[in-house]
């Protein structure tokens, strides 16, 4: 679906529900990632799994990109990357990191491109089917809609577009929620549970030891 190809690379439809998407994954990495904490208790995870069942229920009723950068996905921010594909362009951000490892891996590409090409002249192939066979860079540069300053240039993306990836993504997430409460509901004892030792129990429970001591004394 969002292969590397013209039509999809800057079709900004389809850049827009990916976005849409990452935004849900990384609410649901959030609860999963604490779940699998060491030092997290069943409590909490409980919480985090609430906060998310809401979290999911707001965004079903009515979409919000958010105004705050990705931290999993880490390529920007989604109402800025929405204001920007609006005005036509769309301006992928990653993290130093993240490029370091993408110079590595081309890096690693390229060793392995020479060594084909090398494979292939030695079997006899035309040096101009080599060369054929391995340019893929000026192919895909020009496929991409680079414009040379690392921006993708962004067809069709108009309101009525937007309009259409929100209320998707909308049913997404109902969807996404119906699966939530439902499993949620095999969680009503450990619910109660944190019922049980909410703080305000707690605050409850220190107040009637002091008046006891107070009694005491």
């Amino acid at each position: 679906m969002y292969g590397n190809n013209k039509k999809n690379i800057g079709n900004g439809e389809k850049i827009a529900m990916m976005i849409g998407i990452c935004q849900l994954l990384e609410l649901y990495s959030k609860c999963s990632l604490s779940a699998q904490h060491a030092k997290k208790f069943p409590t909490s995870v409980l919480e985090d799994a609430v906060h998310l069942t809401n979290q999911s229920e707001r965004l079903s009723e009515a979409w919000v990109w958010w105004s705050e950068p990705f931290k999993y996905c880490g390529f920007g921010t989604p109402s800025t990357i929405l204001n920007e594909m609006s005005e036509g362009v769309f301006k992928p951000q990653i993290s130093e990191g993240r490029a370091k490892c993408a110079r590595i891996k081309f890096n690693i590409f390229a060793k392995e491109a020479q060594q084909l090409e090398t494979s292939l002249l030695e079997k006899g192939l035309d040096e101009d089917e080599v060369n054929n066979l391995l340019d893929w860079s000026p192919r895909i540069a020009e496929e991409t809609n680079f414009n040379g300053s690392r921006e993708i240039v962004i067809e069709g993306f108009s309101c009525d577009v937007k309009e259409k990836v929100e209320s998707n993504l909308c049913e997404i997430t109902k969807k996404l929620k119906t699966s939530l409460t439902n499993r949620m509901k095999h969680l009503q004892v450990v619910e109660e549970s944190v019922s049980a030792f909410s703080i305000k129990k707690c605050l409850e429970l220190t107040k009637a030891e002091d008046f006891m001591d107070e009694a005491r004394v």
